[in-house]
């Protein structure tokens, strides 16, 4: 009999998964992670973990299995500062360490590597519940896309694809040829939020995509849709959806498509082959071009740390490559992780965004910088000031300001002004200017 273990965090999903094993006639065991999973686990077999107890997560997922698990539910980061550890933790801290640096495909590849090498196999969604994957036509008919709706679908591809090994959000929302909004750190539902309180749009109108990213592991993390997803498109006056068949998880099928008739909403389903973009190559590029990338004309009285000057280039390398879709000003990132990008919404509304982030914004422990793309033909120097400002109390170390070099710009350097280095030396952060022509090249995704 097929035995799997399920590490299950929030939501339904690991439910979900438990029930298919069974109707297969196999057995779930769902290790339960405390502070995420909810009580409904318990009317299945199950355990309750603590993110500390390695050697209990590790014994449990063995001991009630046939060497194989699962992983499934949302989970937040966990707090090393608040874990109890036992003495797997502290035997496997570095491990630990190093999983959380990083982006969530990041984080969850290493988790999966982790496991591995302790001698269990991981299997996905794919593998024991196919019917939960979306399929081309599942809402009646073939998809029919009108012209705009197609360009707009083609444009939220090419920006996915081209922050594909930047570990970024898994949608983009475009109306109109406009990128609405880029999906960061706070999930899909809480960005169509933001789109909602955008000014001047009438709607209904536009279209989210939402899709793996070139490399991900489809094993986690997988993109997920269902009945709320539908609910917050309605809500952020977004008239269409469009996902990837078979690489895209449906929750309450059913609901969903019965909320999307009543909202008026299409479904689109379409099916996608892969970027010949190889993510490991990608990566290997982007780690060559940081270690040799200049530090900057340093501004205020502080200066970076190797690992915030790091962060400072890869958020000053979204701005860039995000450039040539007329979107992207801004973008801040913490060792590695991509907390948001700045779409419609302006760099001074990200930077208030990422303030929000308590998980990430700690005064005690000041991390990652923030970028802005600045351009001294068209833009007011005022705007740096006021996105310093407005990251008081995000936790980060500092903020990089991209000269681009404009075809309408009589000099190619950038007068930040006073008033936005004071600003910085007030709130402790490091500021930096670098040249565009500065910053790591664009992924090549032929």
């Amino acid at each position: 009999m097929e035995r799997i273990a399920i590490l299950a965090g929030g939501g339904r999903l690991p439910l979900l998964l438990a029930d298919s094993i069974a109707e297969r006639g196999g057995r779930a065991h769902i290790v339960a992670v405390r502070g995420e999973a909810g009580a409904e686990v318990e009317a299945y077999p199950h355990s309750w973990v603590t993110w500390g107890a390695v050697n209990t997560i590790l014994g449990t997922l063995k001991r009630e299995s046939n060497g194989t698990m699962m992983i499934a539910g949302s989970v937040s980061r966990p707090d090393l500062r608040r874990l109890k550890p036992d003495f797997g933790l502290i035997r496997y801290l570095p491990d630990v360490l190093a999983m959380l640096r990083g982006g969530d495909d990041a984080v969850l590849t290493r988790l999966i590597r982790f496991f591995e090498a302790q001698g269990l196999t991981v299997k996905g969604v794919a593998d024991v519940a196919p019917q939960l994957l979306a399929d081309v036509g599942m809402a009646g008919a073939e998809p029919h896309f009108e012209k705009q709706a197609a360009d707009d679908t083609d444009l939220g591809f090419q920006v996915l694809d081209a922050l594909a090994d930047l570990d970024i959000g898994q949608a983009i929302a475009v109306e109109g040829g406009r990128i609405l909004a880029i999906e960061g750190v706070e999930g899909t539902d809480r960005m169509l939020a933001r789109i909602s309180t955008l000014p001047g749009r009438a709607g209904p109108g536009g279209v989210v995509v939402k899709g793996p990213k070139s490399g991900q592991d489809m094993r986690v993390d997988m993109p997920t849709v269902g009945a709320q997803t539908v609910v917050a498109l309605s809500q952020a006056r977004i008239g269409a959806l469009v996902i990837v068949a078979g690489k895209t998880l449906l929750l309450e099928r059913a609901e969903m498509l019965r909320r999307a008739e009543e909202f008026a909403i299409k479904i689109h389903c379409i099916e996608r082959g892969p970027t010949l973009l190889d993510i490991d190559a990608a990566k290997q590029r982007r780690r060559r071009a940081l270690a040799q990338a200049r530090a900057g004309n340093m501004l205020g009285r502080l200066a970076p740390n190797t690992a915030d000057s790091r962060d400072a280039r890869t958020a000053a390398e979204v701005t860039q490559r995000l450039a040539r879709f007329a979107t992207g000003r801004a973008a801040a990132v913490v060792r590695d992780h991509v907390l948001g990008v700045a779409a419609a919404e302006g760099p001074v509304a990200m930077a208030q965004r990422v303030a929000a982030l308590r998980q990430w914004g700690r005064k005690r422990s000041r991390r990652g910088a923030a970028a802005i793309l600045f351009d001294s033909a068209i833009d007011d120097p005022e705007s740096v000031t006021a996105m310093i400002e407005a990251l008081d109390g995000a936790g980060l170390a500092g903020v990089v300001v991209v000269r681009a070099r404009s075809a309408h710009a009589t000099q190619s350097t950038v007068a930040v002004p006073a008033t936005a280095v004071a600003a910085a030396d007030k709130l402790k952060l490091f500021l930096v200017e670098v040249n565009a022509d500065e910053v790591p090249p664009d992924v090549e995704t032929a």
